[in-house]
This record gives C-alpha cells, structure tokens and sequence, in this order.
C-alpha cells in the first residue's frame, strides 16, 4: 500500500557513520553517481573500469533516518518552531508569523510527536554533501561555516587510499574517513588496503594525514591560509552537527544565519514582494530553487540505499552514531552536541529480535515507496 505525506509534515536527521567490513569486493566507496546506481556499481570505477578490490573492503558508509508528524494540520512550515544551535532555545518566530498550531520540530529528542519511517545509508557521502551545501546548508550555516563547507567536502577520500608513505618497518600505510563518537567524523591511518586495522605507531598521524588531503582545510572565509588537521576537522564537524538536529525535509530560513537576516535567505540578494518587503524564510539555494525538499534531493541525487536492522545494530555496537529511539529502545549516544571524553562503545549482547526485524522492514518500505514517488 502507498502512502504519501505532505512535503511540509517530513522531516530528517543525521545520525553519523559507521563501517561495515562484510560487504561484496567490488562494492567500494565511489565519489561520484546517483540514485539510479545499484549498491555495487557493477564493480566498475567513474569510468566504467573495472576496480575490483583484491580483498573486500570496509565500506563508510553515512546514516541518517527519516520521519513524519501524522498531526500535521497544513500550517506548512509555520506549524513548527525550530531549535537555534546558536541559541540553545527554540525559536518560535515561523508560529507568531502564523498563529496556527506550534509544534516542535524535534525529532532528535526523546518523547518526540515524530514518527520513525526508516533509515538509509549513503555509500557516496561525497555526493550526500554536495546535495547538502547546495540546498538546505545554504539557509542553516553562516557565511564563514558555508564558504568552508562549500570548498572542504571534498577533502574526504573515495576508498581506502595508498599514502605513499611507510611505517617505521617500511610496510605500507593507508588513510579513508573515519567514524568518530556522537556522529563526526575524521580521516584515519591504517596499516591494511581495506582500511580496518589502525597504525599504532610513533610516527605524527595528522601530518601524514595533513599531506595526503586533496586540498587542504582551507580557511575559506579567513586571510585564505590552510588550517592544521586538527583545527579543519574541528571546523567541519562543527558546521556538521547542524543536521543532528531535527531537520524539516522542507528547506528554510529563520534568521539564524545573521549574514543573510537581510537578504531574504538568499546570498544572492534575495526578491521583495509587491509592498516592497524582503519574504521571510524563504530558503533561496544555491541551485536556483526556493524551498527546495531536500529529502527529494536525496532520493534524486544519492544512492540512499534502505538501511536493515543489520546496519542499525553494527553502527550502534560501534558506538558512532547518535542516541535515538526505536520500538520503544534507545540506540546510540550522544546528541546534537559534544560531550567532552566521550569514549567509542561496544554492546557485544544487542541483537535484533523478529518482531522488530518484520516492523521495521515495514516502516522502511512505506517510506521509500510513498513518500518522494
């Protein structure tokens, strides 16, 4: 049966990133294709040659998870008030404008009015944060997190990666992205092609690591020089854990973003109505759309491939995504911010039972067959 909800009642969250080591040796990480891709990609590489891994390899993949507000009553998105990172306060300024129902969108909270419809994972992370900079992260970020965002998402590697350097015994060392506590993220060292097993060693890891970026943390909005390693992931994840928070599927402008209170949402100046006055909270995107639906955005543009109860439970036991409930059950830890000294978990006695495998199964296939068909 399908079943379809109003652009405006969706909603989304960023849960963080996990690897999964058990998948098939020609499913590596790819930087480039599209929803139309299969999760293999055939084995080929961009340009439709043959890249097959000498031995599987352990994919990154990104998760976030999907959600709906069955009391939505049409209000749009002046039926919700939304959470300022800024602030730490909900900012009510959509429902004085109007004066209709005033429901929080919080979806990443406990006790949430949301309902869960799924989970997705993105092996092309990549091109998931293309679509992000390009819509609804043009309205959520300033003007110094967006100009770095907009140059640095490329900084992350497509698979496993040879660094052309040596470790003190002269064996090989490699480098991909690496899953961190309360869903950020860093590049990690490794001593393997698939990228599993961490370099231990004496050797300075982020100057290594630092040689190795694409281009560099640069500091986009600043005097143009390049951050350290540490000081560019900080910054990333910074502007990263914007989509932590609930997010409304329906892009948006509420003025968070000071650099664009005057423009209308748009750093491209912006329209008037016929009074003459700015339309508030009007999300302009850098692709030319107003309001743009960025969960259509992921279904268009990404692989969003329907995350199971296996992939749930392995990015849960290794302890990198954030807290959320389930069938009544908490997953994950953490929230939308850091906790200083978090330490990387491991639940060795989770397990999936077979109610929750078939009720899960069905939200997902709901979702994904009703909702951006």
């Amino acid at each position: 049966m399908e079943e379809y909800y109003d652009d405006y009642a969706q909603a989304w969250r960023l849960l963080g990133f996990y690897i999964d080591c058990n998948v098939s040796p020609s499913n590596g990480n790819q930087c480039s294709g599209d929803g139309n891709d299969d999760d293999n990609n055939n084995g080929n590489d961009d340009d439709g040659n043959e890249s097959f891994y000498s031995t599987a390899p352990c994919q990154r993949y990104l998760m976030w998870a999907a959600y709906i507000d069955e009391d939505y009553v049409g209000g749009r998105a002046g039926e919700y008030q939304f959470y300022d990172r800024h602030k730490n306060a909900w900012d009510n300024s959509l429902c004085n404008a109007s004066q209709g129902r005033c429901a929080k969108m919080d979806c990443h909270l406990k006790g949430t009015n949301f309902k869960l419809l799924g989970f997705f994972k993105e092996p092309n992370y990549q091109e998931w944060m293309e679509q992000i900079v390009k819509h609804e992260g043009v309205c959520i970020w300033d003007n110094d997190e967006y100009d770095f965002m907009k140059v640095d998402r490329e900084i992350w590697p497509c698979q496993c990666t040879d660094t052309y350097q040596t470790d003190e015994k002269g064996n090989p060392l490699y480098y991909d992205t690496k899953p961190m506590p309360e869903g950020r993220i860093s590049l990690g060292l490794y001593t393997d092609e698939r990228c599993s097993q961490d370099y231990n060693g004496k050797l300075k890891v982020a100057d290594i690591l630092q040689d190795n970026l694409q281009s560099g943390f640069y500091d986009a909005n600043g005097d143009g020089t390049e951050l350290s390693f540490e000081e560019g992931i900080e910054k990333w994840n910074s502007a990263f854990d914007a989509f932590k928070i609930c997010q409304p599927c329906k892009a948006y402008d509420l003025g968070f973003n000071s650099d664009l209170s005057n423009s209308g949402g748009s750093r491209k100046g912006g329209d008037k109505d016929e009074d003459g006055n700015m339309k508030i909270f009007n999300c302009y995107v850098d692709a030319d759309y107003t309001n743009v639906n960025q969960c259509m955005k992921f279904k268009a543009k990404t692989q969003m491939l329907a995350a199971d109860f296996r992939d749930v439970t392995v990015a849960d036991q290794q302890g990198h995504i954030v807290e959320f409930e389930m069938l009544g059950r908490s997953y994950g830890r953490g929230g939308y911010r850091r906790n200083a000294g978090l330490e990387t978990v491991w639940n060795g006695h989770l397990g999936p039972s077979d109610t929750s495998v078939v009720i899960f199964a069905i939200s997902t296939l709901v979702f994904i067959v009703g909702t951006w068909k």
